[in-house]
């Protein structure tokens, strides 16, 4: 992120130069990520063989994860590229060059992390996919926060073409492993998360903050290891918490619901009610 703020959260790791915005690391990228893998993959293991007994056949994973609005995934991408300008670049609280390299950055990454999605697309599947095209915006926005305020814009440029390829093929595995993830949390904001994290150790550079440090390719292995320990700690913490959230929350009320109140949709399952109506007039 944009500003030298290390005091915010105090620890070794803020006071051994690791990323600064700790609380924002966790909560765009790396705890949501790990919060996803817990969510879908330990949950349906839990519900599988504890809590709605052996046999139980889950729905296809990969049914749920198809866009049903594309519009509205259009709207959502839309409205998160702009806040993110301001959660970024306004993470320093100050205007200054600092501010306008993170906001530069912000826009440049989620760019080109957009077309390098795209790109990926167009060469597996021989189409080219407006919703990979917002995915790998989303990836962008997620992978660039820690580093944004930290690299040059031609480094940022770099992260985004690296991060739309790699959180493509995440998603992919998600998909073939038929994870229940149908928003790409894990895909998009872990492993995005994960790699602006460490790609930050690679290409900090104090010239376009001076009051940052130099990474690994600068001549600074010891940040380059410091963010690989923070990548380390925020996934542990992350899981461990996701996990215990998850037990307590399930003592008071399931935390997911049968598969045929699934299936119907929460609508009409939980509420008795139904939003949309296409498929009655087909």
């Amino acid at each position: 992120m944009a500003a030298d703020n290390g005091d915010v959260i105090p620890s070794t790791l803020t006071h051994s130069g690791a990323v600064r915005f700790w609380l924002a690391v966790l909560l765009t990228g790396i705890g949501t990520g790990v919060a996803a893998v817990v969510l879908t993959r330990l949950l349906e293991m839990v519900q599988q063989f504890m809590w709605n007994g052996p046999g139980t056949n889950l729905l296809d994973a990969t049914e749920r994860a198809s866009a049903w609005r594309h519009i509205l995934v259009l709207l959502g991408a839309g409205l998160l590229w702009f806040g993110w300008y301001g959660f970024n670049a306004g993470s320093e609280f100050r205007v200054d060059s600092v501010t306008a390299v993170a906001f530069l950055n912000t826009d440049i990454s989620a760019s080109f992390a957009a077309i390098a999605w795209l790109a990926m697309d167009w060469i597996t599947s021989k189409k080219p996919k407006f919703l990979g095209l917002l995915t790998g915006a989303v990836a962008g926005l997620a992978t660039i926060t820690p580093a944004a305020g930290y690299v040059s814009p031609s480094t940022a440029c770099l992260i985004g073409v690296i991060e739309g390829v790699v959180c493509f093929y995440a998603v992919a595995l998600k998909n073939k492993l038929g994870w229940d993830d149908a928003l790409d949390v894990w895909g998009v904001h872990g492993v995005g998360g994960f790699l602006g994290i460490v790609l930050l150790g690679v290409f900090a550079t104090t010239r376009f903050n001076p009051n940052s440090v130099n990474g690994l390719l600068n001549g600074n292995p010891r940040f380059f290891f410091i963010e690989l320990g923070a990548v380390a700690i925020s996934s542990l913490w992350a899981f461990v918490f996701t996990l215990g959230m998850l037990w307590a929350i399930n003592k008071v009320t399931p935390v997911r619901v049968e598969d045929a109140t699934e299936e119907m949709g929460l609508d009409e399952g939980l509420h008795g009610e139904r939003a949309y109506l296409e498929d009655d007039a087909t």
